[in-house]
């Protein structure tokens, strides 16, 4: 696999835990277990930008006070997702 930095075929899938801020900007939230690339010939460890999209879009379609503020990638991604209404309400 190629690393986005070095561009070496040294890197490698791994996961990584992260953290990132709620949608309201008032909590730090910790996502474990996230998909990541690790490559050795830089000694980055970095996660790619579609599965950021993807957590960021989760982190705002999910209600994050049912899953608190520590949670894994897989409980995030299979979290119910709340509804079109809700999120409506939200931007008004």
């Amino acid at each position: 696999m190629r690393c986005v930095w070095c561009e070496q075929d040294s890197a490698k899938k791994t996961v990584k835990d992260c953290t990132w801020i709620d949608p309201t900007g008032k909590e730090v939230l910790t996502v474990k277990e996230v998909p990541a690339i690790d490559c050795p010939t830089c000694q980055d460890v970095y996660v790619e930008d579609e599965v950021n999209e993807e957590v960021e879009a989760a982190l705002h379609s999910v209600e994050l006070d049912k899953i608190g503020l520590t949670f894994t990638y897989s409980t995030l991604m299979n979290a119910p997702r709340k509804s079109i209404f809700d999120l409506f309400q939200e931007s008004e």
